[in-house]
């Protein structure tokens, strides 16, 4: 169940009970970066080699929306991994995982 936008928590929450209910674990990877300061450098880089835009008010509101989310999801899931994304290389910084597995 890739997700790759901070969407709305509501629907999150709908697809992992739905998950759930079938029989599914469901295993979190977050991937964030340190401030909405390097999300907004990251998306300016990104159109000055030719990628797609995203308006630095967009940027923000989701950044925001992403993290706060993340409060409520991250109790949800059966195992989750949370990844700093800011430098050359990830960083695991938080993880859940379930002992039995």
């Amino acid at each position: 169940m890739p997700c790759s936008s901070p969407g709305n928590a509501r629907g999150h929450i709908n697809r992992i009970a739905k998950a759930h209910k079938l029989g599914y674990r469901v295993i979190l990877h977050y991937v964030f970066l340190d401030n909405v300061e390097t999300s907004i450098a990251r998306v300016h880089h990104r159109v000055s080699i030719g990628g797609h835009g995203i308006p630095e008010d967009v940027i923000r509101k989701r950044y925001a929306r992403s993290i706060k989310n993340l409060s409520v999801i991250k109790d949800l899931v059966d195992e989750y991994y949370i990844w700093d994304n800011s430098g050359e290389n990830f960083v695991l910084l938080e993880k859940k995982k379930e002992s039995n597995n």
